[in-house]
C-alpha cells in the first residue's frame, strides 16, 4: 500500500469514528429532557 493510500484510509477511518461518536452523543442529548424529568 502506498503512503498516499494509507493516509486516505486513515483519514476515512477517523471520519467514520467521529461520525459514529457524534450520532451516539446526539442520542444521549435527545434523552436529556426525559432523564431530567424522571430523576427525583
Amino acid at each position: 500500500m502506498k503512503t498516499k493510500e494509507a493516509l486516505i484510509n486513515y483519514c476515512l477511518r477517523l471520519a467514520d469514528n467521529n461520525l459514529i461518536l457524534a450520532q451516539r452523543l446526539a442520542e444521549w442529548c435527545s434523552r436529556g429532557p426525559f432523564l431530567k424529568r424522571t430523576l427525583p
